[in-house]
């Protein structure tokens, strides 16, 4: 009976963490998509400007 209890606490608790974990990640993960567009788009004008001939 006490390890049912606390399998469904467990199970609850996870929950609530995934829950948590989704929402940080979410925006994590826009922030994260931004900057990497960002990164990608100077990287690609830093190179296209060094293959220009001089």
């Amino acid at each position: 009976m006490i390890l049912a209890e606390v399998f469904s606490s467990k199970d609850h608790f996870n929950r609530g963490v995934d829950e948590l974990a989704y929402m940080y990640f979410r925006d994590c993960f826009n922030n994260r998509l931004s900057a990497i567009y960002y990164i990608v788009t100077l990287e690609f004008r830093l190179l296209c400007s060094q293959v220009q001939p001089q």
